[in-house]
């Protein structure tokens, strides 16, 4: 998934074709913000883990939003059902 996103963003920006004085960050900005939308599509079948097998999770967080407490609180959570 992450590498499919990775292909999307490099085939969507492409840095040698942009005109000079082109907010370059700025496009980079709204196409990684396009893939993470078209990741959490409704259309699209939700991920399933495979037990076993380790699984990446992305936790998307505004700074000083209680993004730690929220990630650590998951953590718990995992390593409590690993047991």
């Amino acid at each position: 998934m992450v590498r499919d996103m990775q292909a999307n963003i490099k085939r969507i920006v492409n840095l040698e074709a942009l005109a000079a004085g082109t907010n370059k960050r700025r496009i980079m900005q709204q196409a990684v913000f396009m893939e993470l939308c078209n990741m959490l599509d409704p259309g699209k079948p939700s991920f399933t883990p495979k037990k076993g097998k380790p699984s990446v999770v992305m936790f998307v967080g505004l700074q000083g939003q209680s993004s730690c407490r929220y990630v650590m609180s998951h953590a718990m959570v995992a390593a409590h059902l690993l047991e």
